[in-house]
């Protein structure tokens, strides 16, 4: 079974990005007040819809991950939502997780890493704290400083 709410989310948030966009280029920096009330309107119909279709779940284990989003976007969906409000906000995280991803893998595969039996257990000779990450160019620069004496 097909659930229809996750579609008609996905369009209402494409469509917003889309009318954000052409808002932030005629020089706007703010949707009217009752744009945002709309499409807040509709994010509470389409979750409601969810909601009722999830109670008729094609597989178990669909209608646990489907009840566990549902219940995410409605608890968070001020935060998730704010870029609607606020055009200084940007509609994604992407340069956040792109400046996390180049550390993140860089931990991964350092030779300290390497040595350790466990994938939760601390770097040895490097402090956390000297990680540092930043976004250049679209790309991303890191160091790490050792704790060595």
């Amino acid at each position: 079974m097909l659930h229809a709410w996750s579609g008609e989310l996905k369009s209402l948030i494409s469509s917003t990005i889309h009318d954000r966009k052409i808002a932030i280029a005629s020089g706007e920096s703010v949707f009217q007040p009752e744009y945002v009330e709309e499409f807040r309107r509709k994010v509470i119909l389409s979750l409601a819809g969810g909601w009722d279709e999830q109670k008729k779940p094609a597989r178990k284990e669909a209608a646990n991950f489907e009840g566990l989003l549902l219940f995410r976007v409605d608890k968070y969906r001020d935060n998730y939502f704010r870029w609607v409000e606020d055009f200084r906000l940007p509609t994604t995280n992407n340069l956040s997780e792109r400046g996390l991803m180049c550390v993140k893998s860089h931990m991964k595969t350092s030779p300290t890493r390497a040595n350790n039996a466990s994938e939760d257990a601390p770097i040895p000779n490097v402090s956390m704290a000297a990680v540092t990450s930043s976004v250049v160019n679209q790309s991303c620069c890191f160091s790490i400083h050792s704790n060595h004496r």
